[in-house]
């Protein structure tokens, strides 16, 4: 694999990772919070993505930010798995 290779790996990588901790968070709720770890994880990625996190609280984007971000997951998914043709017959059911 050449570094340029390399870098779109990583990048793809860093994608999936963000969009997936988007995902979990608007998913998350106080209800959630007494569960070992789940607050700290919240305010991790509060503070990693908070632009991304106060439009996913944000009453007037209605859940379009959510289902964007949720698209994002499951193409990422798509592009980032070894097994093309098992993934292309799955898809968009990876998951998300």
């Amino acid at each position: 694999m050449n570094k340029e290779e390399e870098d779109y790996k990583r990048y793809l990588e860093a994608l999936l990772a963000k969009y997936n901790d988007l995902v979990w968070y608007a998913r998350s709720s106080e209800k959630h919070e007494y569960i070992k770890g789940v607050k700290a994880e919240k305010m991790r990625i509060e503070n990693e993505y908070t632009e991304e996190c106060i439009r996913l609280v944000d009453v007037e984007e209605d859940n379009w930010q959510h289902g964007f971000n949720s698209g994002m997951l499951a193409a990422l998914r798509l592009f980032s798995e070894r097994d093309k043709q098992q993934a292309m017959k799955e898809f968009p059911h990876l998951h998300t």
